[in-house]
């Protein structure tokens, strides 16, 4: 998920050459952004996807055209569309979506976000990792589709019997903050209040360990 600060900082820098990682996403230029914005002038008629649709993956997924037609209904339902004159500011935009999808993960313990797709040795169950936690809550916030930051956000604070997982508190977290956060544009009252108890609990076992 890293990629999108060096998209970012190309972009500020407005160095003529793009970062060696960003350079393998140029072909997607427009792609997404355009299709998008297409989906929302036509009132979300549908739009088969072409050739280009896979380039984003490197063209290992060129035959899987269902599974491309899946991913864009999944953008058209959940995200918000996006228009400016910069259009590279837009294909960031898209490909931070097209990203953050691919990172999350149905589970036997709920849905999770993942910080990398590859295993790594420093994660905890599901190749979840908590210092991005608040991240991943404050960016998937605006998801039409409440299940998986509800999943997510359980999974952290009662997923191990209950109880917070264990390595929750192996790096510090903005979580309570970012929670709350999403509440202010989900409007779920119900299920922050229902929160309370365990973000008070959290928020003890910090005092507690002089953090």
């Amino acid at each position: 998920m890293g990629c999108w600060l060096s998209a970012i900082g190309y972009r500020l820098s407005r160095d003529p050459r793009p970062p060696r990682r960003f350079r393998g996403f140029r072909g997607f230029r427009g792609f997404l952004p355009v299709l998008c914005l297409r989906l929302l002038r036509l009132e979300a008629r549908r739009l088969r996807p072409s050739h280009r649709t896979v380039q984003f993956d490197g063209g290992r997924e060129r035959h899987q055209l269902r599974l491309q037609r899946a991913v864009l209904e999944w953008l058209q339902q959940n995200i918000s569309f996006f228009e400016c004159p910069d259009r590279e500011v837009e294909e960031i935009y898209y490909f931070r979506w097209w990203s953050f999808r691919k990172h999350i993960v149905q589970t036997t313990n709920g849905f999770v976000i993942t910080e990398f797709l590859t295993p790594v040795r420093h994660a905890g169950i599901f190749n979840t990792i908590s210092c991005a936690a608040g991240f991943h809550l404050a960016e998937g916030r605006w998801l039409r589709d409440g299940r998986y930051l509800d999943g997510y956000t359980l999974f952290w604070l009662r997923g191990n019997g209950g109880k917070p997982q264990p390595h929750f508190h192996k790096f510090s977290s903005w979580f309570a903050a970012a929670a709350c956060d999403r509440y202010l544009v989900n409007g779920d009252t119900r299920f922050i209040a229902g929160l309370l108890d365990d973000l008070v609990a959290d928020y003890r076992v910090w005092n507690r360990n002089g953090s």
